[in-house]
């Protein structure tokens, strides 16, 4: 399939406001420009966090740097989501104490997968401060696969729920590694940013470098 341009245009009190979504293979692509417009999903309002609303394939076309507190630079809100990184990176930086950031959250929903690029969640903060690069609390059969996963300071590199898969990445780092809910299949990562934890029996953990609770 081309190309394809979806464009909503609306007039409203003699202003025209246009937004425009671009697919490729009925696959959405998102990039900086794209999350400050909004629109990516119903319901996703401009800037941060870009809100995936729907069941489907979303791709970035080009990093993700949110600057701004207290919010996630991309929030799945739906089940079925597969989430291609492409190489690119999602980057989420905190300045202020008592504040958190979320570099991408899909918590409480089933079936999503992200793969292929870089999340990264930092804090320059003197105080307590929580960046957290990927939070899939109490989400069941995720896929996380081939990223590299960098968190500094309090909070966590990676939180996933039970019945999923960790292959393939690469956490790094000042604070804490992966905490996983099991059963799930833990293979082929390495981490070297600390702290492991597990909760529940049936995991399983293959091949691992670093501190995988073994």
């Amino acid at each position: 399939m081309s190309r394809l341009s979806i464009c909503f245009r609306s007039a409203a009190l003699g202003a025209l406001i246009s937004s425009c979504a671009l697919a490729v293979d009925g696959v959405i692509l998102i990039d900086q420009n794209r999350a400050l417009a909004g629109n990516v999903t119903p319901g996703d309002a401009p800037g941060f966090p870009v809100s995936i609303t729907q069941p489907g394939s979303y791709r970035l076309s080009g990093n993700l740097l949110v600057g701004t507190t207290n919010v996630a630079a991309i929030q799945i809100m739906a089940s079925d989501v597969t989430l291609d990184l492409n190489g690119f990176g999602v980057t989420c930086a905190l300045s202020a104490s008592s504040t958190f950031c979320i570099g991408v959250s899909g918590a409480g929903f089933t079936d999503i997968a992200i793969r292929n690029g870089r999340v990264t969640a930092l804090s320059s903060a003197t105080g307590f401060a929580f960046p957290v690069a990927i939070d899939l609390t109490t989400s069941t059969a995720n896929m996380v696969t081939d990223l590299r996963i960098r968190q500094d300071g309090l909070g966590g590199g990676l939180f996933i729920g039970a019945g999923s898969v960790l292959r393939g990445n690469v956490f790094s780092g000042t604070g804490g590694g992966p905490g996983v809910v099991c059963p799930t299949l833990i293979e082929g990562n390495v981490n070297t940013a600390g702290g492991f934890s597990s909760a529940g029996n049936g995991c399983l953990k293959v091949n691992n470098a670093g501190f995988f609770g073994f």
